[in-house]
């Protein structure tokens, strides 16, 4: 029996090293720690013999979940951000109290997604719930592509108002053969929802038509490439400091509605899925939805009064 013990355990053993150093290479010094302190402020809650305090048990799950996601696609497809780069926006929505005690926990300071956070928690109440005002509209100057997902957002909508629309997205589009302005590849509406506040943004975003074949015809890694966007978007905003999409108390959750074929006309976007149920009709003032039949007649008869509109070109 000795031997069989010895053998059955040489690669036991050798797995487990395997998974370690597999690990090592996941996640750097810094990152293993900041895992290592969320796991203990999660067992401290699943044992029940201390109660950890709220905030950290927030963000300690939250980091979990982080990790959790981010192997998982690594293991599925090529992943170039780090895990710092993917758990920090997700850190950032987190609904949390007092932040100071957070950072000072989890040694967040040491990020520069998080430095000079200290003189907005020393602001009073007042204070922070004006800096998260939303203004009406979105000041950007030119396009908004995410360099690093490799899209094109072509609007946003935050609580039925727009307040962003691409204004520079000649590039996107081509000439049909009726001589319509139509985005060369797909649409997909990524919808973030506050868990607190009820807020709801909407950001329409455009995949070129390579990606969109691969996602929505051959069903390649669509799951895994739409959260690694949404991801995107939240460091996007994170980076670049626009704080009036985005509330940065409220934790949010994600849905996806896909595909919309785009057109564009007179400075409006038409968007509309294959079976013609769902369309949306955006011009910098205003969103229309719901009622295809009309957002068809609107967008179709401004400039052009004899077009059929109920052949609309797929």
């Amino acid at each position: 029996m000795i031997p069989i013990v010895v053998v059955l355990a040489i690669p036991i053993g050798i797995l487990k090293a395997r998974r370690a150093q597999k690990s090592r290479l996941l996640f750097t010094g810094e990152e293993q720690a900041l895992l290592a302190k969320a796991q203990r402020v999660i067992n401290m809650g699943n044992n029940g013999l201390l109660s950890p305090d709220r905030d950290l048990l927030e963000v300690a799950r939250c980091i979990e979940d982080a990790r959790c996601d981010y192997q998982i696609i690594k293991s599925r497809e090529r992943f170039d951000s780090t895990f710092t780069d993917f758990v920090l926006p997700r850190i950032n929505n987190c609904h949390v109290v007092d932040w100071d005690n957070v950072m000072s926990f989890f040694e967040l300071l040491n990020y520069a997604q998080f430095e000079g956070t200290d003189d907005v928690i020393e602001e009073s109440g007042e204070k922070l719930i004006q800096s998260n005002t939303v203004e009406e509209n979105l000041e950007v100057s030119g396009g908004m592509r995410l360099e690093e997902a490799e899209v094109d957002i072509l609007a946003i909508v935050r609580n039925n108002k727009v307040v962003y629309l691409n204004s520079e997205a000649d590039h996107l589009f081509v000439r049909d053969k009726d001589g319509d302005e139509k985005l060369d590849g797909k649409v997909v509406n990524f919808v973030f929802s506050g868990q607190s506040e009820g807020e709801h943004i909407e950001l329409f975003v455009a995949f070129d038509d390579s990606d969109s074949y691969t996602m929505f015809t051959l069903q390649a890694g669509m799951m895994e490439r739409l959260n690694y966007v949404a991801q995107a978007i939240s460091k996007h905003f994170a980076e670049a400091g626009l704080k009036n999409v985005f509330s940065t108390t409220e934790r949010y959750s994600t849905q996806y509605i896909y595909t919309f074929k785009a057109y564009r006309k007179n400075g409006k976007y038409f968007m509309v899925n294959n079976a013609q149920t769902q369309a949306y009709l955006i011009d910098n003032l205003s969103i229309m939805r719901d009622d295809v039949d009309e957002i068809k007649t609107v967008f179709w008869s401004e400039g052009n009064a004899t077009n059929d509109f109920d052949e609309i070109p797929f």
